[in-house]
């Protein structure tokens, strides 16, 4: 396991929308609903938790790929999400888009 990689996306990366830049919709955190696939409702994912998990990569030294696709496709939410961060100097081995 060594590099060790962590891969963040899959299914539950098309119910994220995430809370940077000019977000048009209300940011709600995700609510477990076992009656829907994989549990969980659309949420959103605050910047304070996302630079908590690159605090915790970091600490770590694991390498990161990264699902952008997000819920209803917004480019500028996206690309918002991938300047904040690229801004903090976060290390994403890959973008999955």
């Amino acid at each position: 396991f060594d590099p060790l990689k962590i891969r963040l996306r899959g299914t539950s990366q098309d119910k994220v929308i995430y809370d940077v830049g000019d977000l048009k919709q209300p940011c709600h955190p995700f609510l477990k609903n076992v009656s829907v696939m994989f549990g969980f409702m659309d949420g959103c994912l605050p910047m304070s938790r996302w630079d908590a998990l690159n605090l915790f990569f970091r600490k770590t030294g694991k390498e990161v790929s990264k699902g952008v696709l997000g819920g209803p496709w917004d480019l500028t939410n996206a690309y918002d999400f991938i300047q904040h961060t690229v801004d903090h100097g976060y290390q994403i081995n890959a973008w999955e888009l």
